[in-house]
């Protein structure tokens, strides 16, 4: 019996692998035209939108067909849908998918606090820089040469990686006998989503990055793409996969922390260097209040690897 379940859980993992590695390789089945186009340019996009939308249902149907007609076949749609960290519930959903924005926005404390003091500063007012902000984003999806960006980078991207590298990862992992835990899984399954981002490294060369400098921001890369999937999984498990979805939509949208109010010159939010003090206080609240917040969720993770009977609504 323990050697069978370790056979299991080794397929997991290399069913989990092979998802992974079609998502990322389906990124280069593209014309070879469009792939010689630079990998912002809006046909290029296009191009790595429809054949990553294709690649996703494929992924999705072939998890769905394991869960059915694998080893512990679950042949109901809503199990199905829940060891995926669905809910058959729309509000349900919805409710999920704030909650990972809303879980976001106390670790990025900081950064929201740093950018209401530099509008304050500026002198907008609430309703002006409302406005402002959403005549931004109307032209980042209008825009011809912005709008599949947009798509890609605040819709889709967070969507399809958040369906295939943590639901779907997660339901192929905990298929059979012998999955791991919630906890081992949040903390190795990250690996499969860092690792799918080294091809970075052959795009940044390509373009002209030397390969030293290459190959440490694809280190860096992989890092902190680990630290976020595994965030993403505490969300996925503790919350459901709309949770994750938002979340990742959330830290697109905000992208990483600008510390330069910590240098009185040559940075975008240099003139709030005399408020840095409390600025970095804002810093460190968020992280401590999302570290209470990740602990009161993950609470009762435990040991098992059968998450998925939590309610989802």
């Amino acid at each position: 019996a323990a050697a069978a379940a370790a056979a299991a859980a080794a397929m997991g993992w290399v069913h989990a692998a092979a998802a992974a590695a079609a998502y990322v390789f389906s990124l280069y089945l593209l014309p070879a035209e469009v792939m010689a186009l630079p990998r912002d340019d809006p046909r290029h996009v296009r191009g790595r939108l429809i054949a990553s939308l294709w690649v996703t249902a494929c992924i999705v149907a072939a998890t769905a067909a394991q869960l059915v007609f694998g080893a512990g076949a679950e042949p109901s749609a809503v199990v199905v849908m829940q060891r995926l960290g669905l809910s058959p519930d729309v509000l349900c959903t919805v409710q999920q998918s704030a909650l990972g924005v809303c879980y976001m926005a106390t670790l990025f404390l900081g950064p929201l606090v740093v950018s209401a003091m530099a509008t304050h500063r500026a002198g907008m007012g609430f309703v002006k820089a409302l406005r402002s902000s959403l005549a931004d984003w109307r032209l980042r999806f209008t825009h011809p040469s912005l709008r599949y960006h947009s798509v890609r980078n605040y819709v889709w991207a967070p969507l399809s990686e958040e369906i295939v590298f943590r639901g779907c990862v997660t339901a192929l992992l905990t298929a059979g006998d012998g999955g791991p835990s919630r906890w081992r899984c949040a903390l190795l399954a990250p690996l499969l989503f860092g690792v799918a981002h080294l091809h970075h490294y052959f795009s940044r060369v390509s373009e002209g990055t030397p390969a030293g400098r290459a190959r440490v921001e694809t280190v860096v890369q992989l890092a902190y793409t680990w630290l976020f999937g595994f965030l993403a999984f505490l969300l996925l498990f503790g919350a459901g996969l709309p949770a994750a979805v938002g979340g990742h939509v959330f830290c697109n949208t905000m992208g990483l922390p600008d510390l330069s109010f910590l240098s009185k010159e040559g940075g975008y939010y240099s003139d709030l260097h005399g408020l840095r003090h409390g600025l970095l206080l804002a810093y460190v609240a968020g992280v401590v209040l999302f570290v209470i917040a990740m602990r009161r969720l993950t609470s009762d993770f435990g040991d098992d690897a059968e998450w998925w009977p939590r309610s989802r609504g």
